[in-house]
């Protein structure tokens, strides 16, 4: 039938002064460019170029029966949607037998069930912020220790070390001390400053390695890095101190 078709379709441009009184004959002419464009398209089996071609011949001709070459083309190059289109736009405006109808619009329901149905796009999402579950903002990281925890272990051990250093400078001086000032001789005020100088570093290097031990080691049992705040204070008549915990 596309042979038809185009049979008829030659016949419609080669009489066109007398069978078509819009269009100009110089836009006939256009048409008539377009529609052998097509055909050779087609024939060579370049179908989407050649249902292009035959749009144009219509648009400017405005022959519905080149509407059943636009659908033709387009069914074989696999456009089933643009196909359907065009075949129903021809059982709209054609001259077709009574007796063809029924078979063309029994192609037409063939073509729109081979139309693939739209791809659904996935749901549109509004940005938001991303909430972490509770539990993983209070458990720490498996396999390690807090940060606090990690720092307060290592202030502890260098505070011990300082104490121990510290206090064997006390033990020396005050040996030496003892071994220097008899019942006769007294020490210096200078020789006990000094000694009470080492004795009370001694004590605040204690003191502090004290309160990084308890930091680290509440710190390790709660799981997560508590704000700790440590206070020393030492004078010649008291030491102390003085360790704040909250979560």
């Amino acid at each position: 039938m596309f042979r038809i078709a185009l049979l008829l379709g030659f016949a419609l441009f080669a009489f066109a002064p007398h069978a078509l009184a819009r269009p100009p004959a110089e836009v006939l002419a256009r048409a008539k460019v377009h529609f052998e464009a097509g055909t050779r398209h087609y024939d060579l089996g370049a179908y989407e170029e050649a249902a292009h071609e035959f749009e144009k011949a219509y648009a400017l001709s405005e022959h519905p029966e080149l509407l059943y070459n636009v659908y033709s083309a387009y069914e074989r190059a696999g456009r089933y949607a643009e196909a359907a289109a065009a075949l129903e736009r021809y059982l709209d405006l054609g001259e077709i037998a009574p007796d063809e109808r029924p078979s063309l619009e029994a192609r037409l329901g063939s073509l729109r069930a081979r139309i693939p149905p739209p791809a659904e796009e996935p749901p549109h999402e509004e940005p938001g912020i991303v909430e972490a579950p509770a539990d993983t903002l209070a458990t720490p990281a498996r396999g390690g220790l807090p940060t606090l925890a990690v720092a307060s272990y290592g202030v502890a051990g260098g505070m011990t070390l300082a104490f121990a250093t510290l206090a064997g400078l006390a033990l020396s001086e005050r040996r030496s001390l003892e071994d220097g000032c008899g019942a006769t001789q007294s020490c210096t005020s200078g020789e006990v400053k000094r000694l009470r100088a080492l004795s009370l570093t001694a004590d605040v290097a204690l003191a502090a390695g004290v309160a990084a031990l308890t930091t680290a080691l509440v710190s390790t049992l709660a799981g997560r890095d508590p704000k700790v705040e440590v206070s020393v204070f030492a004078d010649r008549e008291a030491k102390g101190l003085v360790l704040r915990r909250s979560f």
